[in-house]
């Protein structure tokens, strides 16, 4: 039985080998719209010892599959403020019919029938302008081997990894009024173009990387940063096993020279078991000993 996705004339899955007339030119739009804001010096990634070995040891970072992160329902809620930005554009006699037709597929995207997931396969990894935050540490550590690792983000490459497959980082918008903005921006630029169905694949990718760079004000506290990625058909999933689920993922070999030269500062629980803990990252790779910071928080876990 055919998915009612397909019905309603969404595209197959990315293919590097497609393109439409305007692909560069709304690419290009795109990535200046979400890397409007400058990249901070420092950007920290809450995970624990066994991922900070993992990327020390292989050089890279994973990337989420953007269906497996841990509030389902952010992109269902930015959604629904893209709607009202479409309903309003579309009542707008200056809106052309091209474009109409467009967002009425638009709008058919996310039916609650369908899910897209299938056909847009976008990773991500998290980061925190915060290194050391209460809620970071309880939402996303693991305990006593949590780590707070801070990277320079110059230290990614993304122009490299972008000959296999688009890499950006955005700034996660948290109040409304700052979504509406951007939505409408997108939309008006679209007007703007002379559009066609061969470019609704790539308006369609668009729009799921604005849709990812929104959350809920409620999270805000986190001031998080994104790192989206694109798969092309040279990267292949692979798999975690999460909590209650096998989690999907990408590698991706981003890093410049190495991971140690992109690490300028990791932190680590404030516990009794510290300088333990400390010596043996030390002895680890002695790279990373001026690296080594404990974190001003205390926080106790209950142990077994």
């Amino acid at each position: 039985m055919m998915p009612s996705a397909l019905k309603k004339g969404l595209p197959p899955k990315i293919s590097p080998k497609k393109s439409s007339p305007n692909q560069k030119k709304i690419e290009n739009y795109i990535s200046s719209l979400i890397n409007s804001s400058p990249l901070p010096k420092i950007l920290y990634q809450y995970t624990d010892l066994n991922a900070l070995k993992g990327i020390i040891t292989n050089n890279e970072l994973w990337a989420t599959h953007w269906r497996y992160l841990n509030d389902d329902n952010e992109f269902k809620g930015a959604f629904k403020i893209l709607k009202t930005c479409i309903d309003k554009k579309k009542a707008l006699k200056k809106t052309k019919r091209q474009t109409k037709s467009y967002l009425k597929v638009l709008q058919n995207l996310f039916d609650q029938n369908a899910d897209i997931s299938d056909y847009y396969d976008v990773g991500l990894c998290s980061f925190s302008e915060k290194g050391d935050l209460l809620s970071q540490w309880r939402g996303y550590g693991k305990k006593y081997r949590s780590v707070s690792i801070g990277f320079n983000p110059k230290k990614l490459d993304c122009e490299r990894i972008n000959n296999n497959s688009p890499l950006l980082f955005c700034k996660v918008i948290y109040k409304d009024r700052d979504k509406v903005k951007i939505f409408n921006k997108m939309l008006d630029y679209i007007n703007s173009l002379s559009i066609s169905k061969n470019d609704y694949l790539t308006l369609h990718i668009s729009f799921c990387i604005l849709l990812l760079c929104c959350k809920d004000d409620c999270w805000k506290e986190e001031k998080e940063w994104r790192l989206l990625m694109l798969p092309t058909n040279n990267y292949t999933l692979d798999f975690n096993v999460g909590e209650y689920n096998l989690i999907p993922f990408y590698k991706l070999n981003c890093f410049l020279n190495n991971s140690i030269s992109a690490i300028k500062k990791i932190i680590l629980p404030k516990s009794e078991n510290y300088d333990k803990a400390e010596k043996a990252l030390r002895l680890y790779n002695d790279k990373l000993k001026n690296k080594i910071r404990q974190s001003k928080i205390s926080i106790v876990y209950p142990m077994k």
